[in-house]
This record gives C-alpha cells, sequence and structure tokens, in this order.
C-alpha cells in the first residue's frame, strides 16, 4: 500500500475533539485534510469545492443538521466515497445511504488507523487485499465487491 498516493480526506464532525483526532490521524498517516465542516451547510459547500478522496461523515452535526442530508447531496452528485462515523450505526443501514460503510463511535486510534489503511487501497485500488478492519461495517454493496 504504501507505493499508493495520499489520500484527501475531509472531515464533517461538529465535536471538536473527535475532528481533531482524525486530523491528526489522518495526516499522521501521510495523508492530506482537504477540510474539516461542522455544519450540513458547510459540508455541502466543502464536498462542492475540495476534491477529497474520502469522507469522513458525522450524522449529528451543529444546528441541528445532519449528516444524512450530506450523504444524500454526495450521492446526487455522484459521490460516493464516504464513510459514516457515528455511535448509531442503526440510523444508516440497511442500504448505507451510498457509503462504503460505517465506522462506529466510539472508536480507538488503532480502528481509525486500520480504517486510513483499508480505504486508501479500497478507494484508490480497489478491491482491498486485507479484510475490513474491526469497527468498520461495510454496505452490502463493498462487501460484495471487495471481499474475497
Amino acid at each position: 500500500m504504501s507505493d499508493l498516493r495520499p489520500l484527501r480526506v475531509l472531515i464533517v464532525e461538529d465535536e471538536g475533539l473527535i475532528a481533531m483526532d482524525i486530523e491528526a490521524t489522518v495526516e499522521d498517516e501521510g495523508h492530506v485534510v482537504a477540510g474539516w465542516a461542522t455544519s450540513a451547510e458547510e459540508a455541502i459547500s466543502m464536498v462542492d469545492a475540495v476534491d477529497a478522496d474520502l469522507v469522513f461523515l458525522d450524522i449529528h452535526l451543529l444546528n441541528g443538521t445532519s449528516g444524512i442530508d450530506v450523504a444524500d447531496h454526495m450521492v446526487m452528485q455522484g459521490q460516493t466515497n464516504f464513510i459514516f462515523i457515528t455511535a448509531n450505526p442503526a440510523m444508516v443501514q440497511p442500504d448505507y445511504r451510498g457509503a462504503i460503510g460505517v465506522l462506529a463511535k466510539p472508536f480507538t486510534h488503532a480502528r481509525l488507523v486500520g480504517t486510513l489503511r483499508y480505504l486508501q487501497e479500497g478507494v484508490l485500488a480497489p478491491p482491498p487485499s486485507d479484510e475490513p478492519p474491526a469497527g468498520l461495517s461495510l454496505a452490502p454493496h463493498y462487501r460484495t465487491n471487495w471481499q474475497n
């Protein structure tokens, strides 16, 4: 995987500490943070403006807005390289709203690193050569196409 270019990652998360942890991990793993949004409105503007390879998308955002709205916008734009990060994965199942999958909160640093490595290969050179890391639930479409 080391021969793959770094991912450009957009973080959509309204909890500052979680967003900063994701940002630090993304950068520590050699990837680039393309932006950080805290509300659906900001996220939709950023999705349209930045060239992100992957979006980490929380469901509950500032001002009562929802990552589900961001996901719907992304799917309408033909952008499906996103995963939900949420404490309530049942909110997006069974169809995952077009996402690659769901990373359940709370997640450990090791799970986030494993998820980034898996998704780097999955997004840039699919299918990934390994099984999905613990804590990452793949959407049915990706499970079918990415797993042996």
